[in-house]
């Protein structure tokens, strides 16, 4: 059995999509499957997966365009690995990187998603900048990131910096495909009430800065504030009442945020309310 599973979705990604493959098939040690499922691309992504020969990948075909969520959770329900890795068709792996995420994993089994840092490329897989997990602890508690999660957004900032134990993934439920943008950040709020999250300091991944992305879509951002509002909805009932650390406060509209997490749900919830209108 594969110590870890990578989940790969694709759809018309051929401009960067053996970059993104080669980076995992190069990783050491091997006992990884990289399963990588097409959504119905219109370019030479299918031509791109077919042309590799190595039994550690493993590709699906969907007949029909099912989006990026849906496609998400086929790849995840044919995962055999006890963790399971994301990553998108425009970024690329570091060296080394699954053997730090599993050994991280494995050294504590109360940790049920690890969070990596970032380097950021161009188009030209130059090396433009990154950035880095918070200088805070490196494994935060269940409730701790639940509020994380409420003050700062996604923290995860992408699908490729994530990894997560699959009995949790399944204990959580499947993504939720009425989403469009936000189905990660909904997700992660579902993983965090299982356990603890860690913050890898390594930069274990090269994120790809182009027009391409989802998040450069001309209606991903309206519809990102929606469906962020969603998620907040669903983050305010988990939230207990108590005193939140001044050195935890951040910026929340125009204020800070250091006073009771109920009081500030209220606020939070009439900002993205006038937002999202």
């Amino acid at each position: 059995m594969p110590r870890i599973s990578i989940i790969l979705p694709v759809f018309n990604g051929e401009a960067f999509l053996a970059e993104c493959v080669d980076s995992v098939l190069a990783q050491n040690p091997e006992d990884f499957e990289l399963l990588a499922g097409d959504d119905g691309s219109s370019d030479r992504s299918r031509a791109i997966l077919a042309s590799y020969c190595d039994s550690r990948l493993k590709v699906y075909l969907n007949e029909r365009n099912v989006g990026l969520f849906a496609n998400l959770n086929r790849l995840t329900a044919r995962a055999t690995a006890p963790l399971v890795r994301f990553l998108c068709q425009d970024d690329a792996l570091e060296p080394g990187c699954l053997a730090h995420e599993v050994a991280s994993m494995e050294a504590n089994e109360k940790i049920v998603m690890t969070i990596c840092s970032v380097y950021e490329i161009d188009s030209q897989s130059r090396v433009t900048g990154g950035w880095d997990t918070t200088g805070g602890p490196i494994v935060f508690h269940s409730l701790r990131c639940i509020q994380r999660l409420f003050y700062e957004g996604c923290i995860t900032g992408t699908l490729s910096t994530v990894c997560v134990r699959r009995r949790v993934l399944e204990a959580a439920g499947p993504f939720n495909e009425t989403y469009a943008v936000s189905g990660d950040y909904e997700m992660w709020v579902r993983v965090c009430r299982h356990g603890s999250v860690s913050e890898l300091r390594a930069r274990l991944i090269r994120q790809r800065q182009h027009e391409g992305r989802l998040s450069m879509a001309p209606f991903s951002g309206v519809r990102c504030v929606r469906e962020n509002r969603r998620v907040i909805e669903q983050i305010i009932p988990l939230c207990r009442r108590r005193i939140v650390p001044a050195r935890d406060a951040t910026s929340c509209g125009s204020r800070t945020c250091s006073t009771q997490t109920i009081s500030c749900a209220a606020s939070f919830r009439a900002d993205w309310g006038s937002a999202a209108n």
